[in-house]
């Protein structure tokens, strides 16, 4: 438990997993120290950062950024219409833009498979 602690730093930006059993939700962590941070699946070479293997993930799926001033910017990548409109932030779809800076506690959802819940407390 001590070393899972200090390989995650709460005051960074980061993801934690959202699931419907209390008990499962904000178990998996992922960091954000170093940017962009990139999401996709297993087979892209070089492989992302964070790895989803849904249906509706795609190679090169989206990536964060880190502005200038400190905020983040989450984009997608994809130009298929099937995974842009499983890409959620907030429960909405990104049809019509393909980024957005994130703020404390918004929910990213990589179709219905993986939900996020991005933390910025600073």
């Amino acid at each position: 438990m001590v070393e899972k602690q200090k390989r995650e730093n709460k005051r960074a930006p980061h993801l934690t997993n959202l699931n419907e059993d209390p008990q499962l939700s904000q178990q998996v962590y992922y960091g954000m120290t170093t940017f962009p941070v990139t999401v996709g699946r297993k087979c892209q070479n070089p492989q992302p950062n964070i790895i989803f293997g849904g249906v509706s993930v795609q190679r090169e799926h989206a990536q964060f950024i880190c502005m200038p001033n400190g905020l983040i910017k989450f984009e997608v990548n994809v130009t298929d219409e099937k995974a842009l409109a499983g890409t959620l932030v907030n429960g909405r779809p990104l049809k019509d833009v393909t980024s957005q800076i994130l703020h404390h506690l918004d929910t990213i959802y990589f179709g219905p498979g993986q939900m996020l819940l991005f933390k910025y407390p600073l």
